[in-house]
């Protein structure tokens, strides 16, 4: 019965790793497969759980006691996967689309989630570097029963692989070579860690000139006025000298006002800083101005 179960663990085994490192990989997949992929993962690792419990009962109940170090080791591999799998859905619950929160903090939890992923995925690979007997014996033994049959003639059933220390460095090899690509993803995805303040230039506030301020002002007061001579273009020139120091408090005050308000908009915060300019790298990909950028990593 044992024996029969082997190729199931080890089937479940690789799907979760690979299907966890797929996850470390959003322009490959996209935010909302992203986010499907980390509930199926998680479905898979509570029945993972439920496989091993027989083991992790007796081990739990005879962890101080009698029970060897390789047991132990073992033991707080998995307790760190668990409660690493438990952080991850649940800060990606807080961040994703479907629930889609007014987090005032959003960096803050999409750095979490990246943190806790990447670490998760590190003891993850010593997991699988501890059991490379067990896993490299499993690989050699369903790729050679995958070979196709000769002539019609059936496969015969492989016998037991032996693992030498090429095998070791192989498997070492791959999950460090994983590691490695999945962090630079999750890197290039999380920044540098910092809130997503974009420092953008001034924004220069067009202020209108003197001559077409005094103008309006000055046809304005003769449409007030009812005045029944026409304003000839001459007198509209003429009239900024001396209209001027008459609205030069009312000039003067929207030119500071713009002046202030151009100065206070030097800075603009975004919530995104990869300036994606398609769904998938961001929580939510908006373009409702049509301008081909991403409207939350933009400064409008």
């Amino acid at each position: 019965m044992a024996r029969q179960t082997q190729p199931r663990k080890w089937a479940v085994d690789v799907l979760l790793f690979v299907g966890f490192w797929l996850c470390f990989f959003l322009d490959l997949t996209g935010l909302e497969a992203h986010q499907w992929l980390g509930v199926a993962l998680g479905a898979l690792a509570v029945y993972h759980l439920i496989v091993h419990w027989a083991w992790l009962k007796s081990v739990t109940q005879r962890f101080l006691a009698l029970t060897s170090g390789q047991a132990r080791l073992y033991y707080l591999l998995d307790a760190s996967i668990v409660l690493g799998l438990a952080l991850i859905l649940a800060s990606g619950l807080v961040i994703s689309t479907w629930l889609n929160l007014p987090l005032a903090n959003y960096v803050a939890w999409k750095d979490i989630h990246v943190v806790v992923s990447l670490a998760t995925l590190l003891v993850v690979v010593a997991k699988l570097a501890a059991h490379w007997r067990w896993l490299a014996r499993g690989t050699r033994l369903r790729l050679r029963s995958w070979r196709p049959a000769i002539g019609g003639q059936p496969v015969p059933r492989p016998a037991a692989a032996v693992v030498t220390r090429r095998d070791f460095l192989s498997l070492l090899g791959v999950l460090g070579a994983s590691y490695v690509a999945a962090a630079a993803s999750a890197w290039d995805f999380g920044g540098t860690g910092q809130a997503g303040v974009a420092q953008a230039a001034p924004v220069a506030t067009p202020v209108a000139t003197p001559t077409a301020t005094a103008v309006a002002v000055a046809q304005a007061q003769v449409g007030r006025g009812r005045a029944r001579r026409e304003v000839s273009p001459s007198v509209a020139q003429a009239t900024p000298s001396s209209a001027g120091s008459a609205v030069s408090g009312d000039t003067g005050s929207s030119t500071a006002s713009s002046g202030a308000s151009g100065t206070s908009a030097s800075a603009c915060v975004v919530q995104c800083d990869r300036h994606c300019s398609y769904p998938g790298k961001c929580r939510r990909y908006v373009d409702a101005n049509g301008n081909g950028l991403y409207d939350l990593g933009e400064c409008l």
